[in-house]
């Protein structure tokens, strides 16, 4: 019983750590953004506005978005798999917890240059509600893969059987997760972005 507690206690250890890292990249990310200048950033970007215009004018072919938005999740799902089975799967996962901070500082730096401080508003829409689904897939991958690389039980006894039970479970989990992820990144948020943008 104190191992398992204790087991648990570790998984959410790293679970923090990982949360830790996330943020301290964003910021990180925010303050790379602006001391490399900021004056691209209206040129690129998805808060551009002609970008902006078109997600709120054209009609959204749901059928060639969800292929684009399936052929860039699965990607990175396949990548966080394959580095779940290398000896160092613990740094390629903390390698992509920091691009991913980078990245949404980036984000963040991108729709306040571009809009204003109204952009808040319309990066957090830009969100949602797919990343309700990503961040515990992302999370659930990684519990299961540091119980995986943990195992010490044999092969044949009933409590294993019970272990690789609980990790099918958890990988099908992640699977549906990902797939509620892409489904709600198709239909759901180009509508909530135009509605966000309705106050603009």
């Amino acid at each position: 019983m104190k191992k398992e507690r204790k087991k648990i206690l570790q998984v959410r250890s790293n679970i923090r750590f990982l949360e830790y890292v996330f943020f301290g990249s964003f910021f990180l990310g925010i303050l790379l953004t602006n001391v490399s200048g900021t004056d691209r950033l209206k040129e690129f970007g998805i808060f551009n506005t002609y970008y902006l215009e078109q997600l709120q004018y054209v009609k959204v072919q749901t059928a060639d978005l969800f292929s684009y938005i399936f052929r860039c999740r699965v990607s990175v799902f396949i990548l966080l798999v394959a580095a779940g089975v290398t000896r160092f799967w613990k740094q390629l996962y903390l390698l992509f917890t920091i691009w991913s901070g980078g990245a949404f500082g980036f984000l963040c730096v991108s729709g306040i240059v571009n809009l204003g401080p109204k952009a808040i508003l319309l990066t957090i829409g830009s969100l949602l509600p797919q990343y309700l689904f990503y961040v515990p897939q992302v999370v659930l991958l990684f519990v299961t893969t540091e119980k995986i690389w943990e195992r010490r039980i044999s092969y044949i006894t009933e409590r294993h059987s019970h272990q690789v039970a609980g990790r099918v479970g958890a990988f099908i989990l992640v699977i549906l997760l990902l797939l509620f992820g892409m489904l709600s990144e198709t239909f759901l948020n180009p509508y909530l972005l135009r509605k966000i943008l309705l106050l603009f």
